[in-house]
């Protein structure tokens, strides 16, 4: 087990049991307490797990760690909705694109079909059922070890095939943008595939509604100078896009009257 999978693993194991012990650890991970050891004092030097006596617990420190799919699809679904409309905006006839996995990237997918000549390609098995049936598109689905999680393939297989192309755009999703921090997501094991779209797109589009900007989550993936631009919600706060704007991303947000009434900043 390579470490990225390990840190991910005692995260998830923690999370479930709230509390376990530096032996239990060891012995479900099949490695030396010394091992797992080193791993939690990196780990809690993150703030991302407390050491305690005996072990480890968890930190509430609204970094949070991946949720199934199906829970995250309920969370903000206006927003992204909307996001995936204004993403769409950006996309013309006889262009290659490349989509992350994620449920917003999902709902830009669906409108997809609207554009001819498109070369569409994806890690997501979500996004490939969407386009697979549409005689408008060119999909190109990479290989990989599925994550049920996600519904996202990784692996080798993948990073080797999206290291082949490039794209005139990237949409690439995140969990955390923070002025400090860069980009951050929820899983280190989907970061090398994340890694391949950034440096696959000439222009590297973040889709990400508001709730999930001035936060920094789980893994760091990138810095922000490696994106060029944000399609967000009318949620963000004010201060948060003038100083990401000074960094040089271009900030785009979904039209208000896609979004709930009363919601976002006036």
């Amino acid at each position: 087990m390579l470490t990225q999978e390990r840190h991910q693993t005692i995260v998830e194991l923690v999370k479930k049991n709230k509390f376990i012990k530096t032996g239990d650890l060891a012995a479900a991970l099949g490695v030396a307490e010394v091992t797992i050891r080193r791993d939690l004092r990196l780990l809690a030097e993150r703030g991302i797990l407390q050491k305690v006596y005996g072990g480890v617990t968890t930190v509430d420190d609204g970094g949070g760690i991946e949720l199934p799919l199906s829970n995250r699809r309920a969370e903000h679904q206006a927003e992204k909705r909307a996001i995936g409309r204004a993403a769409m905006e950006l996309i013309a006839d006889d262009t290659a694109i490349a989509l992350d996995a994620g449920t917003t990237t999902i709902e830009l997918a669906r409108l997809l079909p609207a554009r001819k000549n498109l070369t569409v390609v994806t890690h997501s098995l979500d996004i490939a059922l969407e386009l697979m049936d549409n005689p408008n598109l060119n999909l190109i689905l990479t290989g990989g070890v599925v994550r049920s999680r996600t519904h996202a393939l990784i692996g080798p297989l993948a990073e080797g095939a999206l290291a082949r192309f490039k794209v005139q755009k990237s949409f690439v999703a995140v969990s955390g943008i923070d002025l400090e921090g860069g980009l951050s997501v929820t899983n280190l094991l989907e970061i090398p595939l994340k890694q391949r779209l950034l440096a696959a797109g000439e222009e590297v589009i973040i889709l990400a509604d508001s709730s999930k900007i001035g936060k920094t989550s789980f893994a760091h993936l990138a810095s922000l100078d490696q994106a060029h631009r944000l399609i967000t919600d009318a949620g963000i706060h004010p201060e948060h896009r003038q100083q990401l704007e000074a960094r040089g991303i271009t900030i785009t947000i979904a039209p208000p009257e896609l979004l709930p009434a009363g919601g976002g900043w006036v």
